[in-house]
């Protein structure tokens, strides 16, 4: 079990887990129950159906992408991430796409664990 020094008993923030591999995602989703309990975590398999859903997911907060073999290029989700101000961890991404909006995203190199991940999105 992960542990922090402070954690909040219930969590009001939204986040957005893109991943094409499954129990990869089950690990970050896990991680992010743990360090933020009460959030509520959406679970997306790629980008086109994340910038489908974020209008549903008005406050979404934080985005977290996992890749390789997921980018930005021709997708609106980066202007629009950063048109309300939402945070953006990417794992194993090229920040390129998302940099030109200027987002600037936490990064993690993969494989990651979860101490490293919480690390991370402790920062958004």
């Amino acid at each position: 079990m992960l542990m922090t020094a402070e954690k909040p008993t219930t969590d009001t923030r939204q986040f957005g887990v893109v991943c094409q591999e499954p129990v990869v995602q089950l690990d970050a989703v896990e991680t992010l129950r743990e360090v933020f309990p009460g959030a509520a975590v959406h679970m997306f398999h790629d980008l086109s159906a994340t910038s489908a859903e974020l209008d549903a997911l008005a406050s979404c907060t934080v985005l977290l992408v996992i890749g390789p073999g997921l980018h930005f290029t021709d997708n609106s989700l980066p202007r629009r991430l950063a048109a309300r101000g939402a945070g953006l961890v990417l794992v194993d991404c090229d920040s390129a796409d998302v940099e030109a909006y200027g987002i600037k995203p936490i990064m993690v190199q993969q494989p990651f664990t979860s101490e490293t991940l919480a690390e991370a999105l402790r920062k958004v």
